[in-house]
């Protein structure tokens, strides 16, 4: 599935990446505050929307990067043919 998909995408780009899957059902800006707790870091993508669709949809990188109990990088995605 998409889960393993990612995680051989990470150890593609560096083999001696140590990588714990989990996987959790419910809001994923409050999971990954959660997983936080236990964590050094988080990473986590950002589409790069702004404004009012921001507004609407909501940013779980916001979410994590105001209630995270460690530091948080934000990733922007890579520009698409859409972009």
């Amino acid at each position: 599935g998409a889960l393993e998909a990612a995680v051989a995408d990470a150890l593609a780009a560096a083999p001696g990446l140590e990588v714990e899957q989990k996987l959790v059902e419910g809001d994923p800006g409050d999971a990954l505050v959660a997983e936080s707790e236990s964590a050094q870091l988080v990473v986590v993508g950002s589409h790069g929307r702004s404004g009012l669709q921001a507004a609407l949809l909501g940013s779980v990188s916001r979410h994590v990067t105001t209630h995270a109990a460690c530091p948080v990088v934000v990733v922007k995605a890579a520009p698409t043919d859409d972009d």
